[in-house]
């Protein structure tokens, strides 16, 4: 399902969809649009990888559907996996005996070991103020321009992948969004759309109490032809007609995601603008020393 918010203190609106499947289920009424949709799959079906992050638009679509991206997968193991897994400290609770406590083990006190005949409940590891809160969202910004490689657009959804996985293997629960905005989309604005000078996509890839796939993530985030598809297609669904070139890409910004990231949401990850693996690397020890309180 998709829902409707109005940001830029009214210059623009967000389009927030339930999940990365919802992106998929435009009918494309306004018939220029999808006239423009259907020569732009015809004009880019042999771009190849360059362009697609795989061999073309229906290899995405049988990624996503299917079984997830495992080269994408593989490559970032072999790349940012290289470097020492970024892991929150785990809050699982475990029991701690000791002279006080909140349980009595009294076969402990007939054998004479007062010290340990008390038992409570602890978690593992502390966590700096900041990431205290729960749970974690991470918003990874998919937006890329037409001159950047597939292989620019991996390493944001990369990092974005890797955490989660390394966040939810500590117990911590995990949400992942998805998200590009751009500006003046609308070919020739008219008065009853012209809160359409930016327009945002939101969409929820992973709720908290899913559990991490992580071939699906890389799918979504990492793989370019993802946005390059089911953005694009997206975009090609307003009810109005949309210019050829899609508008200019912008940055989703803290504010614009304010409506769909409050503070249920917890600690919120914003993953933005990371074109290389050193990039990727530099944001992950970021984010490490931001979760171990030394930042």
């Amino acid at each position: 399902m998709k829902h409707k918010y109005s940001i830029q203190e009214g210059a623009g609106t967000l389009y927030y969809y339930d999940s990365a499947f919802d992106l998929d289920k435009s009918e494309m009424p306004h018939k220029p649009n999808k006239k423009l949709w259907e020569q732009y799959l015809m004009q880019s079906r042999n771009r190849g990888k360059k362009w697609w992050g795989c061999e073309n638009s229906e290899e995405v679509q049988s990624y996503f559907n299917g079984a997830g991206w495992e080269d994408g997968f593989q490559k970032g193991t072999d790349s940012i996996g290289q470097i020492e897994p970024i892991k929150l400290p785990s809050m699982k609770r475990k029991s701690r005996r000791g002279p006080v406590g909140s349980r009595l083990d009294i076969h402990q006190v007939y054998a004479g070991r007062i010290h340990e005949a008390w038992s409570v409940m602890k978690r593992e590891g502390s966590f700096s103020n900041n990431m205290k809160k729960v749970p974690v969202t991470i918003v990874v910004d998919l937006i890329a321009g037409g001159g950047e490689s597939s292989d620019e657009m991996f390493w944001g959804g990369a990092v974005a992948s890797m955490l989660a996985d390394s966040i939810a293997e500590s117990g911590r629960p995990v949400k992942v969004i998805g998200a590009f905005k751009v500006s003046n989309l609308e070919s020739r604005p008219k008065l009853e759309f012209k809160d359409h000078a930016y327009t945002a996509f939101v969409f929820k890839i992973k709720d908290f109490q899913e559990p991490v796939d992580v071939l699906k993530l890389f799918t979504v985030t990492a793989l370019g032809g993802f946005f390059r598809y089911y953005g694009f297609k997206a975009m090609f669904d307003m009810p109005f007609t949309v210019k050829k070139t899609l508008g200019h890409c912008r940055s989703v910004t803290t504010e614009d995601l304010e409506s769909v990231t409050g503070s249920e949401n917890g600690v919120v990850l914003h993953i933005s603008n990371v074109k290389s693996q050193n990039g990727a690397i530099k944001m992950l020890e970021n984010f490490r020393k931001q979760m171990s309180g030394e930042v």
